[in-house]
């Protein structure tokens, strides 16, 4: 009886030491698994590179050999002295360090990742890969180029606030137009981009696609001296101006008060020349509707083609801007927001190059590309103020020009 207890018990004892031999053996398998996954691993890290080498190098050609100063213009769209203006201007923004992985990108090439971009509108891989640059390295650079021109927004576009600065903004253009008290002209200009993720009847235009509006004031000399984009592209241009904070400023004589000038004994404030799409008033003057063209005393259309050359002035800069900056015409994969900061410093670029005497030719723009007024009708009627205003500017055109 004594033998048979024994012999169960060790039974029982050399099963459990088997258990417990494999389960130690099922541990060690795992264990071995899971180092050999990550060894491989880290095999795997150690050969992917930091930078992986591009062999480009028309980039510094371009910049070591004086000889190509004339592919400046046709590449970047501004002169060579234009560029290393801004290579100065912008320095302090988009210089950075070397580190211990890799040295930094030079300044001049951040700024023509910055031209190039602009100037085709290609994505970011696309110039990356011409500039032999990461795509999000590429995005790095542009996105500091852009900061660097909108922090100097108000250096370059600037809207005449003193009496004086006014008074020089109105003798240029009576000088070349012969109408008195204009300031600057308004037109816009609709961006095709992509189906935005929100709101998407809102950008839904005129032409049926989603598009974002640039509503700009330019000078007699096609600078901007206002711009207000990122509007969604069903918006009327008096919508865009109201929204913007203009129409309420001018209106409460915050700007465009003064100086004033007399004419018939009717004090008529500075003024800015829009299209059919706005409202007759104290400061907003614009032709007579084309729709009453058969209806028109010789005094009025002799008005409408004065006035009309003088509000072709923001058409012809807005073509410029558009000839020099193929973003600005092509449709863009950009959101809202971002979209909105790159327009504004290409209008600043604009200005820049301008002040420079550094003028693109206006070539390559297709027609479906040069925007007339929407066919908004809102606020066409006007005030009594704003017809009295017309009608005098009209009298003296027809008998001083």
């Amino acid at each position: 009886m004594l033998t048979l207890q024994r012999t169960r018990r060790l039974a029982v004892v050399r099963e459990a030491f088997r258990a417990r031999q494999r389960k130690r053996r099922m541990l060690l398998v795992f264990i071995n698994r899971l180092l050999e996954e990550r060894s491989k691993k880290k095999a795997r890290r150690k050969r992917r590179a930091w930078a992986w080498p591009r062999n480009q190098n028309w980039f510094e050609l371009l910049l070591r050999e004086p000889s190509l100063d004339s592919c400046w213009q046709e590449h970047f769209r501004v002169k060579r002295q234009t560029f290393e203006f801004l290579c100065d201007l912008l320095r302090t923004d988009l210089q950075r360090q070397d580190t211990r992985m890799r040295k930094a990108t030079c300044v001049e090439k951040k700024i023509l990742v910055g031209l190039w971009r602009l100037a085709t509108g290609e994505s970011f891989e696309k110039c990356g890969e011409r500039f032999a640059l990461g795509k999000s390295t590429c995005k790095t650079a542009f996105k500091s180029f852009e900061e660097g021109l909108l922090k100097r927004k108000d250096s370059f576009i600037k809207f005449p606030l003193t009496s004086e600065e006014i008074k020089d903004k109105i003798n240029s253009f009576e000088e070349l137009y012969g109408i008195p008290q204009i300031v600057g002209a308004i037109a816009s200009h609709h961006i095709e981009m992509h189906t935005p993720s929100d709101n998407q009847e809102d950008y839904l235009d005129h032409k049926q696609r989603y598009s974002s509006i640039l509503q700009v004031i330019a000078d007699s000399d096609f600078r901007f001296i206002y711009v207000a984009p990122g509007f969604p592209g069903s918006f009327s241009d008096a919508n865009v101006l109201k929204l913007s904070g203009f129409h309420e400023q001018a209106k409460s004589q915050q700007i465009l008060a003064a100086p004033t000038r007399k004419l018939s004994g009717i004090d008529i404030r500075p003024l800015i020349v829009g299209g059919k799409g706005f409202s007759l008033s104290s400061w907003m003057v614009k032709p007579y509707a084309a729709e009453e063209l058969d209806n028109l005393t010789p005094e009025q259309r002799k008005f409408n083609t004065k006035l009309c050359a003088c509000r072709s002035v923001a058409k012809r800069a807005l073509d410029l801007l558009k000839a020099r900056f193929g973003l600005v015409v092509k449709k863009t994969e950009q959101k809202v927001d971002s979209l909105s900061k790159t327009l504004t410093a290409a209008c600043v670029l604009h200005n820049l190059c301008i002040d420079r005497g550094d003028i693109y030719p206006i070539k390559d723009i297709s027609e479906d590309n040069l925007e007339e007024d929407s066919d908004s009708e809102e606020g066409i009627e006007g005030t009594e103020n704003g017809e009295a205003i017309r009608k005098l500017l009209r009298d003296y055109v027809c008998e001083n020009i």
